[in-house]
């Protein structure tokens, strides 16, 4: 929550001095995005055992700390080379909504892509987002036997 409203009130406050809309847009994304380190994920997405660890940690860790405002769909049922979630209700998307600013919505959802896009031996394939006017956000991560490149082309998320 402290992310999105610290995104709010930057953007907002360049506008005011000045910056233009895309500028502004530029600045905030720009600095969101330098405190991201996907080397952890990509490391640990090296491992076998990356994906049967998302199947467990991830909805026990969502229930656990996502709080209010956060709504998702877990499948259990999915092969044992793929894991998939919908988010249904997303915080950021109800108040950056009522703003008229979902444009620092999509630029939490490029996180996930950074994130989650490069992940050796495994595809991350989202197609829509609440941020981008979806009517949810898909996650999807499909793991295989080689890496990119080998056999297998990385999707193009939004």
């Amino acid at each position: 929550m402290a992310q999105i409203l610290t995104s709010i009130a930057l953007y907002e406050t360049l506008q005011r001095h000045g910056k233009s809309e895309e500028k502004a847009y530029k600045i905030v994304s720009e600095e969101m995005w330098k405190f991201l380190d996907p080397s952890g994920m990509q490391k640990l997405a090296g491992k076998s055992f990356f994906l049967p660890l998302m199947k467990k940690i991830v909805p026990f860790g969502f229930k656990k700390g996502s709080g209010t405002g956060w709504r998702y769909t877990w499948h259990r049922d999915d092969p044992k080379n793929e894991f998939h979630f919908e988010c249904n209700e997303c915080i950021y998307q109800k108040i950056l909504k009522r703003r008229g600013l979902l444009k620092l919505g999509a630029m939490c959802c490029q996180a996930d892509i950074i994130n989650y896009g490069n992940l050796p031996y495994t595809d991350f394939i989202r197609t829509k987002t609440l941020c981008r006017e979806g009517d949810l956000c898909d996650f999807r991560f499909v793991r295989h036997d080689t890496d990119a490149g080998n056999g297998w082309e990385r999707t193009k998320s939004v």
